[in-house]
């Protein structure tokens, strides 16, 4: 007989029973599936929706970071089914078609998919984030830019084609997993590059005479002003598409050949900020947790633009977020929100900075507060004084390396004894790209750059190192998602002392190797050795920490 949702969830130990009949009674569309319900109040996220309707029905539960997808079991259903059936064929199984999808009790779809295939179908569940997300990489969900491109010469009704112009750039982007689009006019054409994985790549161009609509239709989508050329905007799209939202944070800059536009991509799904899903070492986790639970003092996070100290944040907010605490923030801007959190944006026009902020804050009974970033005197010496009277206090701050962060600090004026008492870690991070789990292969290292990280042959001796040869899945890029390095500092006495007494950045680094810091590109090397990354990820992301690093015996222990 098949369990229902709710007794697999209390029955799996997911959820207490008195905490989902709390929930059950507040329900008022009694329309609304209970699965749906939950997710979207927060109770579940959509992987453990999937893990229970996986346990419910007795069909596998799928990680498409880990599934590939054969072409020939693509090839068996038309786009036009797929995308209607929200179904991703995976592969080919005697007689069977595997197929993963959100919803296993979808008959009709079921239907649709047998009679497309000429085949029977094997089910599986996989969460409905990730088969949007193949659904748009393997289909796509509109037309390309090329096509459209070629209709509007044709002469068809320029504004919607505009629409669509701008839509299949979107949809694209979001397919491709960007992080950020770039709309740059050039003397002849308008080039479209998309940061993906930490890389700028060009993905298509438009032609010179459409810039214009193009970028115009961006502003009106953003609630900009078209009118206005010679001025830098800032703006913000709410997006959809494939039942997933975005929210794409938009800025125009005037250049000699017309406006460039720059949109930033950020998915509001709040599933990612996980302190497990981080992928940092065990004993690294360990102790983030533990400074991060303290009562009260101060951590920050440093690291260049777009090295994940937002995720790292958001991540630690969200592992302390429960009713007993209050957790306020003050950002620039707000990029996710999260339930249960007090967060708010800056605001210059109106007074509101990280200053003012974090003064307003402190009267509002926090125990823990996130300030966006240190950048002056003012917001340091709060923030400290914050850390010094019983709240834990969150922050980021460009520094390069942690053992740095404490002299960025003084510099801007924090009294050292004071920074000493207040600051108990400091976390310093980078993304490296992950090598293609489809075509990576074993490699033989490169002499060259063994010794440019400082190591040996026998160091990686009895390792195997892989290299990304490049396939449809990546984009023939070798490289497909990215994952954190960190180093992390605590503050012990020793560190104390040697802050108090403004010592520089090399002491404080040894110290902190000697207390059991792992510095930044170690950590990079042990994804090297467990061949998620390569030789050449890690010189490309680290050149700078390996080249700084004093020849020591704690840098040149050798490779566990």
């Amino acid at each position: 007989m098949l369990r229902r949702f709710t007794d697999v969830l209390i029955e799996e130990g997911i959820m207490d029973a008195q905490r989902l009949g709390e929930l059950i009674a507040a329900r008022t569309d009694l329309q609304e599936p209970v699965d749906e319900y939950l997710v979207r109040v927060g109770a579940i996220d959509e992987r453990t929706r999937a893990r229970v309707l996986s346990l419910m029905y007795g069909v596998p539960l799928l990680d498409f970071q880990t599934v590939t997808v054969q072409p020939e079991a693509l090839a068996l259903v038309p786009r036009e089914v797929a995308l209607r059936c929200k179904a991703v064929p995976i592969g080919v199984q005697g007689s069977q078609l595997v197929v993963a999808m959100a919803d296993p009790a979808d008959i009709v779809a079921l239907d649709d998919l047998r009679t497309a295939s000429g085949r029977e179908i094997a089910i599986a569940v996989a969460p409905r984030p990730q088969i949007q997300d193949a659904l748009m990489r393997y289909y796509g969900l509109d037309e390309d830019v090329k096509t459209v491109v070629q209709r509007m010469r044709a002469a068809e009704e320029e504004d919607t084609s505009v629409i669509r112009l701008v839509e299949a750039v979107l949809n694209r982007a979001i397919a491709d997993r960007a992080s950020d689009l770039h709309i740059e006019p050039m003397e002849g054409n308008t080039r479209v590059r998309e940061r993906i994985d930490g890389v700028l790549r060009q993905t298509a161009e438009i032609p010179r005479e459409l810039h214009e609509a193009v970028v115009a239709r961006i502003k009106i989508m953003s609630n900009l002003d078209i009118a206005e050329k010679r001025a830098p905007q800032d703006g913000r799209i709410a997006y959809r598409i494939g039942g997933q939202d975005y929210d794409l944070r938009v800025s125009t800059y005037p250049s000699v050949h017309g406006e460039k536009v720059v949109l930033r991509i950020l998915e509001k799904s709040t599933e990612r900020f996980d302190l497990q899903k981080l992928g940092l070492e065990e004993s690294v986790l360990t102790l983030l947790k533990r400074i991060i639970e303290r009562p009260y003092g101060m951590l920050i996070v440093c690291g260049p633009t777009g090295s994940g100290k937002t995720t790292t944040l958001y991540a630690s907010l969200s592992h302390l977020n429960t009713p007993e605490r209050n957790i306020i923030t003050i950002e620039d801007p707000v990029e996710y929100q999260l339930p249960g959190i007090t967060q708010a944006n800056v605001n210059p026009r109106a007074g509101l900075t990280f200053a003012t902020g974090l003064r307003a804050i402190l009267r509002q009974d926090p125990d823990v507060v996130l300030v966006g970033e240190i950048r002056d005197r003012e917001t340091a010496v709060i923030a400290v004084e914050a850390a010094l009277t019983g709240h834990m206090v969150f922050s980021t701050l460009h520094a390069n390396e942690a053992a740095g962060a404490p002299g960025r600090l003084i510099e801007m004026g924090v009294e050292p004894f004071l920074l000493a008492s207040a600051l108990v870690g400091v976390l310093s991070q980078r993304l490296v790209r992950l090598l293609c789990k489809e075509c990576r292969e074993p490699t033989e290292p490169d002499p060259e750059l063994l010794a440019r990280l400082r190591l040996t042959p026998q160091m990686v001796q009895g390792h195997k190192l892989y290299a990304g040869r490049g396939c449809h899945r990546c984009q023939f890029t070798g490289y497909r998602g990215r994952r954190a390095i960190v180093e992390l500092m605590e503050v012990n006495d020793t560190i104390r002392h040697h802050i108090t007494h403004h010592q520089p950045t090399t002491v404080i680094r040894e110290s902190a190797i000697q207390n059991g810091m792992v510095p930044l590109y170690r950590d990079a090397l042990r994804l090297v050795l467990t061949g998620e990354t390569s030789l050449e990820e890690v010189l490309r992301v680290v050149a700078n920490d390996v080249d700084e690093a004093p020849e020591s015996p704690a840098y040149s222990a050798e490779v566990a």
